[in-house]
């Protein structure tokens, strides 16, 4: 058998912030300013543990609700 490695992507971990701010505007959710979104989608430099760094997985999926959401930027399409 061949050795392959798994690379692969999670939709809700690769949203551009383009893409983030317009679903947040879709579901009315109240706008971030660059600083506070940064802090919601990205891991600091003293990321501690895994359990920390999957907290940031929370935030995108709150907009990845329905197909609507997923299908929102055409890039996204080619994840899915």
């Amino acid at each position: 058998m061949k050795n392959f490695i798994d690379l692969h992507l999670h939709l809700d971990g690769s949203l551009p912030y383009p893409t983030v701010k317009k679903l947040m505007k879709a579901h009315n959710f109240p706008s971030l300013t660059e600083t506070q979104l940064k802090e919601k989608l990205s891991v600091s430099k003293e990321c501690a543990n895994l359990q920390e760094y999957l907290t940031k997985f929370d935030f995108p999926l709150l907009f990845l609700q329905t197909k609507k959401d997923v299908n929102c930027n055409n890039n996204l399409n080619t994840f899915v």
